[in-house]
């Protein structure tokens, strides 16, 4: 969640700042987060144990250049229906983290529903996602469109939930205390 505020906080920035717009948005600058942010992200997935070293560094700059080059994909559209998006999204994330955390009656109410054994179906759906979202590409009508993203919206919700619960440690999987910064990487990219 702390990740999703900072992304809104850079977001805001770079639609209001003509600084950021100067700085960020150019060519170079977008090749070589992209080019940081894989190699982070081969690095977290590849060295796990050296990963859990030096968590909180990479950490911060995994959410720092995910936030960047978030806000250069916002310099690029002259609407307030981005910022609108992300708050949107981010009362989404509080609202699906306080019910994953019912299950665990964390003081906000009982929800008897344990997901982290659903992993390998939510990566089944996920690739029937893929082949219908390469399918949209061929196949452009609005309705085939709003389908696809309201079936994205719900797999990620689901998504969302399964990793939180994975992250509280209570249900039948979870990930250890090493993994915690692991963890919310996985949650940001979801």
């Amino acid at each position: 969640t702390i990740q999703l505020l900072l992304t809104i906080v850079i977001g805001f920035w770079a639609y209001n700042s003509p600084a950021f717009k100067t700085i960020f948005v150019n060519i170079p600058m977008i090749i070589i987060l992209s080019v940081v942010l894989m190699a982070l992200s081969c690095f977290i997935a590849c060295a796990v144990d050296t990963f859990r070293k030096f968590a909180l560094p990479l950490f911060i700059a995994f959410t720092l250049v995910f936030a960047l080059l978030i806000g250069i994909a916002i310099c690029g559209y002259r609407s307030k229906i981005i910022l609108m998006a992300a708050g949107i999204t981010f009362l989404l994330v509080v609202d699906l983290t306080i019910y994953a955390c019912k299950y665990f009656n964390i003081a906000l109410g009982v929800t008897k529903t344990d997901l982290t054994g659903i992993g390998p179906y939510l990566m089944v759906f996920c690739l029937v996602l893929l082949i219908f979202g390469i399918v949209c590409i061929f196949w452009r009508d609005p309705i085939v469109q709003l389908i696809y993203s309201c079936i994205s919206a719900l797999l990620f919700s689901v998504y969302l939930i399964f990793d939180t619960q994975l992250v509280l440690g209570k249900g039948q999987y979870s990930y250890t205390l090493d993994d915690s910064y692991l963890a919310a990487i996985q949650r940001t990219l979801t």
